[in-house]
Formats: C-alpha cells, structure tokens, sequence
C-alpha cells in the first residue's frame, strides 16, 4: 500500500520482493517496475538495481547505455 501512494522504501521493498519471491510470485519485470518507482523518484537503492536490471537485461530489454545513466544518477547521489 505505501508503495502505491508513492513510499520510495516502499517501491524499492516490493521490488526486492518480486525479485526474491518473497511473498509473490518471482516476476522480475514486476521488480523492474517497482525499482523505476523508486528510482525515478531519488531512490539511489532503486536506481542501482534498475542499473543492473539493465546492464543484465533482467525484467528489462538489456541496454548498457540506461545501465550506465542510472548507475551515475546513483552515483552522484554518493552511494
């Protein structure tokens, strides 16, 4: 629920457990969705996971050059 009302710890928590399956069903395109969430609004933990989602192309059409955007947006965040 905090996730949908926009809780960015929220979005970043429902995306790990979609990843892990803790709770759902594992779905990592849902994970993604929860992690862009998350990210999108200054999430760094969110916008290093939608970084690597990427970078592997889990939940994600694989692309190095968005990997690279939220890994650096995480970055200059200090994390």
């Amino acid at each position: 629920e905090a996730a949908e009302q926009g809780d960015t710890g929220g979005q970043y928590n429902l995306g790990a457990y979609y990843y892990h399956g803790e709770g759902v069903t594992q779905d990592r395109k849902k994970a993604a969705e929860w992690y862009r969430e998350a990210a999108e609004q200054g999430d760094t933990g969110g916008q290093y996971n939608l970084g690597a989602y990427y970078y592997h192309g889990e939940g994600v059409t694989q692309d190095r050059k968005k990997a690279a955007e939220w890994y650096r947006e995480a970055a200059e965040q200090g994390d």
